[in-house]
């Protein structure tokens, strides 16, 4: 029986560019931050899966999506490069990431002037879509319809729910980290399973090489996958993917005989400073200040989520040698990357990631 429960809630962003001419806008004052789930301070919500990252961190493809959208409208699909030099634009410019590696269903998207009449579209479309509310078109500057010198407004919501297939138990609560690491808590709530659980079937190990470096998968019955990465290596999120699946391919005979995740909440806004005011130059040679660069992210995990055990069949594809399999404990007791996968797409790429080194900062006090 499945357990719908909001795992990937919401996130989406805007990157608002406006011509040479200042025009008429209208921005209110900006929104202060939530602070549900975890303290969101301690998470750093970065742009680009190509941005370096360390401790606690968060990447959604959300934000990418509008900078490709800016790129196909803007720059007749030639980069858009800074005035001057900018690592987070040289990252978004580098991103390998595509709105293939998700289904049209998951998001909302909107490339066009940045009018009062486009913001009456956008709040109907993801009512319509997700029923849903945006956080953030309060946040943006917005211009008269008869405005000719409106700014170029690019936005995106991307919403996710799902299930897995036999939920899992909540554990008693226990440490995670450790004093070398700088990063030992207690009291720390986990979901997991141990053998014998319907719901440790779903846990597919990617690898194993030892306590401390092992990673597994879990599917959905809607395609949605989750990937865990315990001891993740690499400086940017697309390094720890690379790396977790080239580990893949040394595939030997495992069996879980438990598994053990800590809960994960977060509700984060950033407005992205390093490209607010930068000018851009498309290839005709028009030139475009950023106006408002902000994106939000929503996310949680807990013992309601899914994995359809048919599925699970699609992590290995190599046949397993004739040997009695190697049990293991998958518990995720200390620094994991988490990954998220729309495996219908076709395209087995990850469009979230989240770091987690820290747990309270996840974990409400």
């Amino acid at each position: 029986m499945k357990h719908p429960l909001r795992i990937f809630s919401l996130s989406c962003l805007v990157l608002a560019l406006t011509s040479c001419t200042s025009g008429t806008s209208q921005k209110p004052a900006s929104n202060p931050m939530r602070m549900d789930g975890g303290d969101p301070q301690e998470i750093e919500l970065v742009a680009s899966d190509r941005n370096p990252v360390s401790d606690n961190a968060v990447w959604c493809g959300s934000f990418q999506i509008c900078w490709d959208m800016a790129v196909e409208t803007i720059g007749a699909g030639s980069q858009l490069t800074p005035l001057e030099p900018n690592a987070l634009a040289d990252e978004l410019n580098s991103s390998g990431f595509s709105p293939e590696s998700l289904g049209d269903e998951h998001y909302y998207a909107y490339a066009g002037p940045a009018t009062q009449s486009a913001r009456l579209r956008i709040a109907q479309g993801i009512e319509r879509r997700f029923h849903q509310e945006s956080d953030i078109l309060d946040k943006l500057t917005w211009y008269d319809d008869a405005d000719l010198d409106a700014g170029m407004l690019f936005y995106t919501m991307l919403y996710r729910e799902f299930s897995y297939e036999e939920p899992f138990e909540y554990l008693e609560p226990a440490g995670f980290g450790s004093v070398e690491g700088g990063n030992q808590s207690s009291g720390v709530l986990y979901f997991g399973a141990k053998a014998g659980d319907a719901a440790l079937d779903q846990v597919v190990p990617l690898y194993y090489e030892d306590g401390e470096h092992f990673a597994a998968i879990i599917y959905t019955p809607d395609g949605d996958a989750l990937v865990l990465v315990r001891s993740p290596e690499g400086a940017t999120f697309h390094e720890m993917w690379e790396n977790a699946f080239a580990r893949e391919r040394d595939y030997s005979p495992l069996e879980v005989d438990s598994f053990a995740c800590p809960c994960l909440d977060l509700d984060i806004v950033r407005e992205f400073e390093q490209l607010e005011g930068v000018t851009l130059v498309a290839a005709d040679g028009s030139a475009w200040p950023v106006a408002d660069a902000i994106q939000t992210v929503r996310f949680s995990l807990d013992a309601q989520g899914g994995v359809v055990k048919s599925e699970a069949g699609q992590v290995n594809t190599s046949e397993r040698p004739d040997e009695d399999p190697l049990h293991v404990d998958l518990i995720f007791e200390d620094s994991f990357a988490l990954f998220l996968i729309d495996s219908k797409s076709g395209c087995f790429e990850p469009y979230l990631g989240v770091l987690v080194d820290d747990v309270t900062a996840y974990q409400a006090g």
